[in-house]
């Protein structure tokens, strides 16, 4: 019930007092002036029953409300009984019909003009037949004696004033009552409606995706979402005796102090902070705060939105602009590297080449034999920093081929043998089954020995260094590739060392870094295995824990043929010589060019040779058909090596031709060099193996 629904109440309850009082009044008046009209006492008893009962009946009608029903009935009573005591008196005396008026007027007075109207009729057709009846000459005989006209008069008068005040106060009361009704009506369809819009505000509360909270300014949570309950764990009496300091660590709460008086003062703030849950687990969160007023009271009401998705997005991209970094400073390096690959790796050819003629010439026991043996061991280790650089940049050139790994896997025991030492101990476990893959067996050799140098250098009081071979199918979800339907061959090497951090796992891979001493690595090493690795189209994968060691695990695409290339020469075979064959040697560098011309004299060749692609077109004018073979360098200025190689095949369509250079992979496929079918051999390069390449060249069909 609304406020001022008890007071209409009352209201309702004084005019039914009030109505019920007048009514006794009615009662007793009929009490005393019944009998005052008829002399006979049961008939007065009778007639006073009938009418207790007919006022008692309408007071019940006009409780309900039905106040025209109760008119009616009341009405109707009257006329019934002194409509009888008409008749029964004998004829229309005076009385009677002051009677039949006041009766007209009592009806209209209660149920309306429409109501006397057929009253007065009834009153006519009673007068009319107490007329005839008296007329013809057959009175109605007088049971009761008439009484006298001014007590009809005075009766009369009563019975007018009685039932206008009565109409009066039902009306009074019928509408008191209406309006009473229709306003408990409106109160109660705006109950409905306020309950219907706390109920939408609980579900549009409790739908937010974030939490909702309401506080005091005790910092009492006084009102909160569903939402808040499930994430944080804790159940609604717990809600209740928390506060807003109880959901964050103790570190944080001078901050969110902070940021509540900033609230307060400011009517608005923010913070980002992790709550605590029941269970103990922290939740990143921004929280916002806003001030609101109720009655003059101030609460800070906020949203809470939950970080952690941000957070691991943040994350990702943090790793994503870092691989971003590393990728750009390698393609630096890379290009670096490339740049000079070119200078370096021909001053290394001329070196090598010197130093290999005078090999040739000196007696194993001459004194300068190992001087020359020296000087070619420290260009053939320039020569292989240079192809590191260029591995880890992925822009060595490789020549891939069909093979099995597990053969190589057991080729390379000896040599691994002799790098780790004998405090160490090699154990070697090949998959039963062949593994071919189609990768450079020289990358993949030198990834096994620098993966080896690698394990050997983290157990330096000794262990275990197992190499193993297996099958598997699909890649697993820490390389972030999808290819669960694929085979790969895997290559596994594992130490027993002292294991990396997870501080430096990523940055194992970067060029330069080195946990070793100042002069004891150069940081190139694992850079290198990580970019032969992508070369050859494979995969690479560390696990490692402190002090227990560490495990490089190799991934590459097993290929569904077992039909093998047969494998390259070794420097330990046997150089092979010239048979008077004709070369035209193709260098812009004369330290090049010239070494280059001296080995190939000395293993028997006849030798013509250019400075550059237009000189080469010159010399070919002179000697036509005389060239077996034409060893061109690929960059050169004016005519380069592709294009010499093209206008001199279109001569003479069975010229072979090997082409030469020091520059990267990338620079050199730019050009066409590298495609299938063609002969090619990178700088720098010694003279055995020259001769070889030149031999295997041209007997070649």
């Amino acid at each position: 019930m609304f406020p001022g629904d008890e007071e209409k109440t009352r209201t309702a309850f004084i005019l039914n007092y009030l109505l019920s009082f007048m009514l006794v009044i009615l009662c007793v008046a009929l009490l005393i002036g019944v009998p005052f009209f008829f002399a006979d006492k049961l008939v007065s008893a009778l007639i006073v029953l009938v009418l207790f009962g007919i006022v008692f009946s309408a007071r019940g009608m006009m409780v309900r409300g039905w106040v025209r029903g109760a008119s009616r009935l009341l009405i109707a009573g009257l006329f019934i009984i002194f409509g009888c005591n008409i008749v029964f008196s004998g004829g229309l005396y005076s009385a009677n019909l002051v009677f039949l008026i006041a009766m007209t007027v009592l009806t209209g007075l209660l149920l309306g003009h429409r109501a006397a109207i057929y009253m007065a009729i009834l009153s006519i057709i009673l007068g009319l037949v107490i007329f005839l009846t008296d007329y013809f000459g057959h009175p109605i005989p007088q049971l009761l004696p008439a009484p006298p006209l001014s007590r009809w008069a005075i009766l009369t008068i009563a019975l007018v004033l009685t039932t206008t005040t009565l109409n009066y106060t039902l009306r009074l009361l019928d509408e008191s009552l209406e309006t009473s009704r229709r306003e408990i009506v409106e109160r109660r369809a705006a109950e409905a409606d306020l309950a219907r819009e706390i109920r939408l505000s609980e579900h549009i509360i409790n739908s937010l995706p974030g939490l909702f909270y309401m506080y005091d300014t005790q910092m009492r949570l006084i009102r909160w979402n569903l939402k808040h309950a499930t994430v944080l764990g804790y159940s609604p009496a717990e809600l209740r005796e928390m506060t807003a300091m109880d959901f964050v660590r103790p570190r944080d709460r001078d901050f969110l102090a902070e940021r509540i008086r900033k609230t307060m003062t400011e009517g608005t703030a923010e913070i980002e902070v992790e709550l605590i849950r029941k269970n103990g687990e922290t939740i990143p969160y921004l929280l916002t705060g806003l001030r609101v007023e109720l009655d003059g009271t101030p609460f800070i009401i906020g949203v809470g939105i939950d970080m952690s998705e941000r957070k691991a997005a943040q994350k990702e991209r943090e790793k994503l602009a870092e691989q971003l970094r590393q990728s750009q400073k390698m393609e630096a390096i890379g290009r670096l590297a490339g740049g000079v690959a070119h200078d370096f790796n021909n001053l290394l050819t001329g070196i090598i080449g010197h130093a290999g003629l005078a090999l040739m010439k000196l007696h194993p026991r001459d004194p300068l034999n190992e001087t020359f043996q020296e000087i070619n061991r420290a260009a053939e280790n320039a020569a292989g920093l240079t192809r590191q650089l260029l591995a880890f940049s992925r822009k060595q050139i490789i020549e891939p081929r069909v093979f099995d790994l597990n053969e190589l896997v057991g080729r390379i025991h000896k040599m691994v043998g002799r790098l780790i030492g004998e405090d160490i101990e090699l154990r070697l476990f090949a998959a039963r089954q062949p593994l071919w893959i189609k990768a450079d067996p020289g990358q993949i050799e030198q990834i096994m020995i620098n993966l080896a140098i690698n394990g050997r250098d983290a157990m330096p009081e000794g262990g275990q260094l197992i190499i193993s071979s297996d099958l598997v199918t699909g890649l697993p979800a820490s390389l972030g590739e999808t290819a669960s339907d694929r085979q790969f061959a895997v290559l596994r090497v594992r130490d027993t060392g002292c294991g990396i951090d997870e501080e430096t796992r990523p940055h194992i891979f970067e060029p330069f870094f080195t946990t070793k001493p100042v002069g004891k690595g150069t940081g190139l090493g694992l850079a290198m295995v990580y970019g032969a690795v992508k070369q050859n189209h494979g995969f690479i994968d560390v696990s490692s824990t402190p002090g227990q060691g560490s495990v490089f695990t190799l991934y590459f695409p097993l290929v569904p043929t077992a039909a093998t290339e047969p494998p390259s020469p070794t420097e330990q075979e046997a150089t092979p010589t010239g048979r008077s064959e004709t070369i035209l040697v193709v260098e812009d560098e004369a330290v090049v060019r010239e070494p280059t011309i001296r080995m190939l004299l000395g293993l028997g060749y006849r030798v013509l040779s250019a400075a550059s692609g237009e000189e080469a077109l010159t010399v070919y004018q002179a000697h036509g058909r005389e060239i077996d073979l034409l060893l061109t360098d690929v960059i050169m200025p004016g005519i380069n090596g592709y294009e010499l190689a093209e206008k001199l095949t279109a001569r003479q369509p069975g010229l072979k031709v090997l082409y030469t250079s020091g520059y990267s992979e990338e620079i050199i496929a730019q050009h066409g060099v590298l495609r299938e079918g063609i002969r090619f051999m990178e700088k720098p390069y010694s003279p055995p193996a020259l001769a070889r390449k030149i031999r295997e060249v041209l007997t070649k069909e």
